[in-house]
């Protein structure tokens, strides 16, 4: 039963209506609408419990299915977009779970979970936009758990890949400072070799407290060796 259609009808017969049989008409009318948006909203509920229970037993298209026969009923039930969301990400349709995870903040942007769904979408998409949503959702709730969690991993993540570049960079310099750039064409990758966890990990605890002329002697005679090894035939 469209309502709307039907007030619209009783509006252009208005001039036909006495002031009370009209009042009377658009009464009833706003108590049948309230009805069925309560009723609609129960079917809605029942529609979401549905798909949480197929969700649950990995069958995840019915529970997309059941999600949108929920927003049918209920367009402004963020938590459906929200779980539909969720099973769209476990079939891989990363698309349709960012359509559904923006629509819903569009219902409601004070609802974290989205958030969290929103920002985990787009860690192998963009790390950046990942980082800024995952923000965003822990202004809205600050000891957020997850978000904390996910903004850490992804400020390690920036740090290690700052500390390597600075530590190549740093070996650079190094090697033209003491004047021997002509050991870089013997072939030897330094970016490489430190690239290596367990070879980086010696060498930290190497040069741990060494001085700056010890580092230099050190590293001249590791290059003189590795160069004499790599012209061998």
């Amino acid at each position: 039963m469209d309502l709307k259609e039907i007030e619209r009808y009783f509006n252009k017969k208005r001039q036909y209506l006495t002031k009370e049989e009209y009042k009377t008409i658009i009464g009833a009318l706003k108590k049948l609408d309230i009805a069925e948006k309560a009723s609609n909203k129960h079917l809605a509920e029942e529609m979401k419990n549905k798909g949480n229970e197929e969700y649950s037993n990995g069958d995840f298209q019915s529970a997309i299915d059941s999600y949108t026969q929920a927003i049918i009923y209920d367009p402004t039930n963020v938590v459906c977009f929200s779980n539909r969301a969720a099973a769209y990400s476990k079939l891989g349709m990363t698309e349709n779970a960012i359509e559904d995870c923006e629509n819903g903040l569009k219902i409601d942007d004070k609802f974290v979970k989205l958030y969290i769904r929103l920002g985990m979408l787009y860690l192998n998409k963009d790390k950046n936009r990942a980082y800024h949503i995952f923000k965003k959702g822990l202004e809205i709730d600050p000891e957020n758990k997850a978000l904390k969690r996910q903004l850490d991993l992804l400020d390690k993540e920036v740090s290690n890949v700052s500390l390597e570049n600075t530590q190549a960079s740093s070996l650079d310099d190094m090697i033209k400072n003491m004047g021997m750039e002509g050991f870089k064409d013997n072939k030897i990758d330094f970016n490489s070799l430190f690239s290596n966890k367990n070879i980086k990990d010696v060498f930290d605890t190497v040069i741990k407290d060494k001085s700056p002329s010890d580092l230099m002697n050190m590293v001249k005679d590791m290059i003189g060796a590795m160069g004499s090894q790599d012209i061998k035939k």
